[in-house]
């Protein structure tokens, strides 16, 4: 499987732009599928049991996600909301790992989303060697 994640702020392009290269990919023979996970967990909940594998396949970048969002989220409901996304997207990064050898997935708000998750809504400025080892252990596309 060929991975490539597609990150931006919101309103910056990510959807058209993971459009345009899915309909040229597959234009040209290619297998390509689409994962969009962002928007409210309705999404796509199947993702939630999976969480849990992630946790356990990479314990110290889920501590440091799920434990910077919720000390710097500023609210339970904020908090809460953080999570969720996190959670969703560890889930996703299980499920992506059975995907065939010959797949293209593009991924609409990857794994490195789950820095914005952690870091960019938080109420506090993040702490810079949270940033850096997040950088380390984020699994790479």
């Amino acid at each position: 499987m060929i991975l490539v994640e597609i990150t931006g702020s919101l309103g910056s392009g990510k959807t058209v732009l993971t459009e345009k290269l899915a309909a040229r990919l597959a234009s040209r023979g290619a297998s390509v599928r689409v994962v969009r996970v962002g928007g409210r967990l309705a999404s796509d909940p199947r993702t939630i049991p999976w969480a849990p594998i992630f946790a356990a396949r990479h314990p110290r970048l889920f501590r440091l996600v799920v434990s910077a969002a919720a000390r710097d989220s500023g609210s339970l409901r904020a908090g809460s909301a953080l999570l969720w996304n996190i959670v969703r997207k560890a889930g996703m990064i299980v499920r992506l790992e059975s995907a065939p050898d010959q797949e293209i997935v593009i991924w609409d708000e990857g794994a490195i989303h789950m820095a914005h998750n952690a870091f960019a809504h938080a109420r506090r400025p993040p702490r810079p060697g949270e940033v850096l080892e997040f950088g380390e252990l984020v699994p790479r596309p």
